[in-house]
């Protein structure tokens, strides 16, 4: 991808660290604005009457280069770990974005935010450092260096994409099982009804979002028996601090005040709200449950030519079907609201296999190299150390090494 300046920069950050040193860093980038290397962006420059949750998802898929001011705090928060990081990353693997990690204050990254290289290192924080305008003109410096990289075409990302890759290829599992429970989401009567919630639990590596975009528009529509009506945009929506502030959350998702009723709130056809939970505990859990409460609620009754759906994207370490069955417990406890609680499947190693044999995958190789391309992706699974693999990290693989056949003039 060709990169121009000024580059577009997402400005990442938790609201519980010193916005004192935040304005003061926001301020050294000035200068790099002025010279027109790079024009930042922050949520503190969402401007009055704007729609915030729209702007940062406008902000994030747009931004060139992904600046993470990260702390304990910033990882801690789930907006940031499940809407922008995850945003920055996706675009990261694509070839779209250049993340950068600024150790704002020290804590220990995860292994994949380690992987890239922090500033100004990550044994030092900007937060300790006795002269922090030194520390932020350094940084700010090695930013101008990294931009002229990006626009000289001299930065690569490390996972190149390749946009003509068909889209199947990273669904090699078995999506009809969860897709088969959505119908689980369709109302029992007819006429006024609940809203529902979608329930997906997994780990970051899982495609979670994916799923979403693949039953927006096809499959949901079909469960709820809505395929006549408009399907709207999945609108983001922030997982509430706390159990009261519930309610709050949905109406600001709808941009909607609590008293207007249904049909003002909610537009005639399909709304989906997304939301993502990073772990698990009882604090997120009664927030869920008082999600579902309020949505029990004759207030949230839906006119017939509505309906409303929120997914809940719950990621956690490692697969947990204890996990699953605490969600359908506080699922059971609340009667009214059509739910569902479908957990993320991984790829199975025989079905994955069956990669190499794809008419898209064998269409872009030599015919004479084709069982070549089928021993090396042998050799993937052979050397995983395990029988179930997840999505993520396996598609990725896939596509680096039909990459690799590309460059070697052997594929498509």
């Amino acid at each position: 991808m060709e990169f121009k300046a000024p580059l577009k920069v997402f400005l990442s950050y938790s609201h519980g660290d010193n916005p004192k040193l935040f304005r003061e860093f926001r301020n050294q980038l000035t200068s790099l604005e002025h010279d027109g290397v790079i024009k930042v962006w922050s949520d503190r420059d969402v401007s009055a009457g704007l729609k915030w949750e729209r702007e940062i998802e406008k902000r994030l898929y747009e931004c060139d280069l992904f600046l993470a001011l990260t702390s304990a705090d910033f990882n801690a928060s789930d907006y940031i770990s499940g809407i922008e990081m995850q945003a920055a990353w996706d675009r990261y693997d694509n070839g779209h974005c250049r993340i950068v990690p600024i150790m704002w204050r020290q804590w220990r990254p995860p292994d994949r935010l380690r992987a890239l290289q922090f500033l100004p290192s990550l044994d030092r924080a900007v937060a300790d450092a006795r002269k922090k305008d030194d520390v932020l003109f350094q940084i700010v410096v090695k930013i101008e260096g990294l931009v002229k990289e990006m626009t000289e075409g001299r930065w690569t990302p490390d996972r190149p994409s390749l946009e003509a890759l068909p889209s199947e290829l990273a669904y090699q599992c078995d999506w009809m099982s969860p897709i088969n429970k959505l119908g689980s989401l369709r109302p029992s009567a007819v006429g006024a009804r609940q809203p529902g919630v979608l329930i997906l639990t997994g780990t970051l590596d899982d495609c979670a979002e994916a799923f979403l975009a693949r039953i927006h528009r096809n499959h949901l529509p079909l469960a709820l028996n809505a395929q006549k009506m408009p399907v709207h945009d999945i609108r983001p929506m922030d997982w509430p601090a706390e159990p009261d502030s519930a309610a709050g959350f949905l109406n600001l998702a709808l941009d909607a005040q609590p008293d207007w009723k249904m049909e003002n709130k909610v537009r005639e056809g399909v709304t989906l709200l997304k939301t993502t939970a990073t772990g698990w505990n009882a604090g997120k859990g009664a927030v869920l449950e008082q999600i579902l409460r309020e949505w029990s609620s004759p207030a949230w009754a839906l006119p017939a030519s509505r309906w409303l759906l929120l997914a809940v994207s719950i990621v956690s370490d490692a697969h947990d079907d204890g996990l699953r069955s605490q969600i359908e417990e506080i699922v059971h406890r609340v009667p009214g609201v059509p739910a569902v609680v479908i957990a993320m499947p991984e790829i199975e190693q025989d079905d994955a296999v069956n990669w190499a044999s794809l008419k898209e995958v064998r269409d872009r190789c030599r015919a004479e190299k084709r069982n070549d391309l089928a021993a090396d992706i042998y050799k993937i699974y052979k050397t995983s150390g395990t029988r179930v693999l997840q999505m993520k990290p396996l598609a990725s693989q896939l596509m680096k090494l039909l990459e690799l056949y590309r460059e070697k003039g052997i594929a498509a």
